[in-house]
């Protein structure tokens, strides 16, 4: 599987197959995701968090894996 990891802020197209990491209030990071296809559409839209950016990254990726997916964004969003 390709990761295309975006600049902070920046958005995925919006046909693609993305993970979204959102950084919370309390320092926390929240992940969504979205895996589109011809067959299916799936998504994570529970909150599914992470006390670092990076294991929320790890824990989308690994969803995404398990989905069969050629090519995954990973979005961004910090608190300035």
């Amino acid at each position: 599987m390709e990761i295309v990891r975006l600049p902070v802020g920046e958005s995925a197209p919006i046909d693609s197959d993305c993970i979204s990491i959102d950084q919370l209030p309390a320092g926390n990071f929240n992940l969504t995701g979205s895996i589109l296809s011809e067959e299916k559409s799936i998504a994570i839209i529970s909150e599914m968090t992470s006390d670092t950016r990076d294991a929320a990254e790890e824990k989308g990726i690994a969803w995404a894996a398990g989905c069969g997916i050629e090519t995954l964004y990973v979005v961004t969003t910090l608190i300035s």
